[in-house]
């Protein structure tokens, strides 16, 4: 093997190691991003309430089943609280 040929092989370790070092970074960028982001989506005021927290809910639920039952349909029971990012996102997808 010639020294220019040793002196490559040598050199691939070190570019892999530092592509590596640039995908590790990347990717703790992302996931910092992504919690900042959740972070700032959990602790802000909801823009709109989702769940009336005033509501009966054993009268809502058995009204709902009524109608249901009146149009025979489903019922879908989807319960949260106004402070859950997930129960935001599935607000958002319902409407």
């Amino acid at each position: 093997m010639t020294a220019k040929q040793r002196m490559l092989w040598m050199g691939v370790p070190a570019i892999l190691l530092v592509m590596a070092a640039a995908w590790h970074l990347r990717a703790s960028e992302r996931a910092a991003a992504v919690e900042a982001a959740t972070t700032q989506m959990m602790t802000a005021a909801p823009q709109h309430v989702i769940y009336d927290e005033h509501a009966d809910a054993k009268a809502e639920v058995n009204a709902a089943i009524a109608k249901a039952k009146a149009e025979h349909k489903r019922v879908i029971l989807d319960f949260g609280g106004n402070w859950c990012g997930d129960c935001k996102v599935l607000d958002i997808n319902f409407h």
